[in-house]
């Protein structure tokens, strides 16, 4: 995708991925939001679904090719954790207009 005009953006986003810094990139929806951060930073885990903490965790379970057997939050928060620790990793969480007590607390 090429995204006309958005270098400068492309660039903070890149930047705030690289050094680990948190970002949030916010507007109206259709704007190219998603498009902008994703073409900026492939590298990222997306989670599109943050509906509930249990659809958040499964969306980033399935990019980083884990199954947990157990039906919990709590497993399958610690296989994420397990599998990112100690690496750089950027999460992205998209469509955020209202987050759940137990989301913020995982993304805390």
């Amino acid at each position: 995708m090429n995204l006309i005009g958005r270098e400068k953006e492309m660039a903070v986003v890149r930047e705030h991925v690289c050094a680990g810094r948190n970002l949030v990139v916010c507007g109206p929806a259709g704007i190219g939001k998603t498009a902008l951060v994703r073409e900026a930073a492939p590298e990222v885990l997306y989670c599109a679904d943050t509906a509930t903490l249990k659809t958040a965790c499964e969306s980033l379970l399935a990019q980083l090719g884990l199954m947990v057997g157990a039906a919990d939050n709590v497993a399958r928060k610690r296989a994420i954790l397990k599998a990112t620790a100690g690496k750089r990793r950027c999460f992205v969480f998209d469509h955020v207009s209202r987050v759940s007590p137990r989301l913020l607390s995982f993304l805390e």
